[in-house]
């Protein structure tokens, strides 16, 4: 796979972006699948694959005919990175019938379309062209309205990205004594979104050509302050002629690397330098809490100074990740990596810097914490009028969330939950609508309408969404004239009996209705004995010629079960065969 429109490699193939915005429907066909990681070894069989998935949000199966408040199925990611005067494309699609219209809140006020902002056709996506901080930084909001409902997209930030790096123009002289430690800074004012990464580099101070420095346990880098480190310094380290260190920053987003902060180091010989037991340098603390996002990748870092150079050793906590998502060789066993990060990582991680003159550890409290997460999410649905429908919000046991819920966009609660039949339960975990209606007495005038949980934290919020379709319930109108036959299974005449079941359905689902006949706990099949006609509103039950023990068998009560496939809206009613020897039979 090579650089396109769509793909962008960077940092040595480490990271591959993905760009469908705008692109056609059967291009993002092609792009959805697997996409496989191989790493090997140039001259070598060594080879590692990894496998990652693009797969499309599968929209709920909208019946024929069916009323359904929207439900938005295309929506952008939480945070929404732009250049400077770039288009921005926020997608919105929502299903529903009918179709949905859309309209955007920007900061929880409408934002107004333009010649500048623009909405595409017949979908919610609308595309920001001229981006810029001081115009269109903010929380967006995608809605999606029919007739019957309301939809809430999750909040989502768009953030220009920005690289600024004030560079000195000469380099800061640096003396140290050989053996001893240093700690160069970025001394300079640097803003970077996204984050950037730190590399030094010894180049010549005035072409600005050199190579990058390689990290040891003696030397590391900082990716969080950009800092450079040495556990002591060796006469090597001085640079050569006219060359000095300086730190160069990377902006992946803007692909951008800029150098600053230069230093001009000598360092002293010192035959007399003595030897000295490890001591902290990052962090310089005992122990520290560190805090992780569910699902991401954290580093946790211990680097040393000290004569000899100290080793850096791990201990993992017993519950800690696996081997296959942690990782302590990082710049020489100075880093732990751990990736795709769970709630089963917490606990404490402990590293010991160790010298032949002895050893100093730190314990880092590993803490894992998450935006909200659902345990249970609400489900859409279709109920049948009269009776009752529940919709679970639920967060996991680590989310801390606080619930709020939402009926077609207006905020309801315990105390108001705007009608006396939607009960909340005490928690804010369950939303019940009592008495369904599809036309109702009073507010609101129809249930059918699109219920939202929010779940907030500290780290954001997450969205749940489901519609309620309220249904017509299923009606047996017409059981025909005979209900219960009496049979005497002795005689030989004939024993020919039929029932009759009809039954209505709401209309919009009139195409899903089905009849079917039970006896003895049994479905009633097609046989010699039995006929379905009618898609089941004739049950035809001929007896004649059969032993008595068989005859007997189909005496009892046949019961005409009538649904709607797919929903929970059902009636039944009951007919009897009996048996019964007419008067004066010895």
């Amino acid at each position: 796979m090579y650089d396109s429109h769509i793909h962008s490699i960077r940092n040595n193939g480490e990271n591959i972006y993905i760009n469908l915005t705008g692109v056609p429907e059967d291009d993002i066909a092609q792009e959805l699948g697997e996409y496989t990681c191989v790493a090997s070894a140039t001259g070598t069989s060594a080879m590692a694959l990894y496998s990652f998935n693009i797969k499309e949000v599968t929209p709920p199966v909208i019946p024929p005919g069916m009323r359904m408040p929207p439900f938005i199925t295309t929506f952008p990611s939480r945070e929404v990175l732009f250049k400077f005067y770039s288009t921005v494309v926020l997608p919105c699609v929502a299903t529903g019938i009918p179709e949905p219209s859309y309209k955007w809140l920007k900061d929880g006020q409408d934002l107004k379309m333009s010649s500048r902002i623009t909405m595409d056709p017949g979908v919610g996506t609308i595309r920001i062209s001229s981006a810029n901080k001081y115009m269109d930084y903010g929380e967006y909001q995608c809605i999606a309205i029919n007739p019957f409902g309301e939809a809430l997209s999750l909040v989502v930030t768009l953030l220009q990205t920005e690289f600024i790096f004030n560079t000195p123009n000469e380099p800061i002289n640096i003396a140290r004594l050989e053996g001893e430690s240093l700690k160069l800074v970025l001394h300079e004012k640097l803003t970077s979104i996204p984050t950037a990464k730190y590399e030094w580099k010894v180049v010549d101070r005035v072409t600005n050509v050199g190579s990058f420095l390689q990290t040891s346990a003696r030397i590391a880098v900082d990716q969080t302050t950009g800092s450079l480190y040495f556990a002591n310094i060796l006469p090597s380290d001085q640079p050569t002629g006219n060359n000095i260190y300086k730190l160069y920053a990377t902006n992946w987003f803007h692909d951008a690397t800029y150098g600053g902060a230069p230093y001009s180091l000598l360092v002293t010989a010192n035959p007399n330098k003595e030897n000295r037991a490890p001591a902290r340098m990052v962090p310089e603390v005992e122990q520290y809490t560190q805090i992780a996002m569910k699902g991401s990748s954290t580093t946790i870092k211990c680097f040393f100074e000290g004569l000899p150079t100290p080793t850096v050793e791990w201990r993992i906590p017993a519950t800690g990740p696996p081997p296959n998502r942690i990782d302590c060789t990082q710049q020489s066993n100075t880093e732990c990596l751990i990736t795709a990060v769970e709630y089963s990582d917490e606990g404490v991680y402990t590293c010991t810097g160790r010298n032949s003159l002895g050893a100093v550890t730190v314990e880092i409290t590993l803490l894992v914490q998450s935006v909200p997460t659902f345990a249970s999410a609400p489900a859409s649905s279709n109920a049948t009028a009269g009776g009752y429908k529940s919709f679970i919000c639920r967060p996991d046991a680590v989310s801390q969330a606080n619930i709020t819920w939402y009926s077609n966009r207006r905020e309801i609660s315990r105390e108001n939950p705007g009608s006396n039949r939607i009960l909340i339960s005490e928690d804010g975990t369950n939303l019940t609508v009592t008495q369904l209606c599809k036309t109702c007495q009073g507010e609101p005038a129809t249930d059918l309408q699109v219920f939202q949980c929010k779940m907030s934290n500290v780290h954001g919020d997450t969205y749940g969404s489901a519609y309620l379709n309220v249904i017509d319930p299923v009606v047996i109108y017409d059981r025909g004239d005979v209900q219960d036959v009496i049979v005497d299974p002795i005689i030989g005449e004939k024993l020919e009996t039929s029932f009759t079941c009809r039954a209505s359905v709401d209309e919009l689902i009139s195409d899903r209705l089905e009849l079917a006949w039970w006896h003895r706990g049994q479905r009633v099949c097609e046989s010699y004995t039995h006929v379905i006609k009618n898609n089941g509103e004739n049950l035809y039950i001929n007896l004649t010629g059969l032993p008595e023990d068989d005859i007997a068998w189909e005496l009892g009560e046949y019961t005409c079960v009538a649904g709607a496939i797919d929903t929970c809206a059902s009636a039944h009613s009951t007919f009897n065969i009996k048996g019964q020897s007419p008067p004066g039979r010895v």
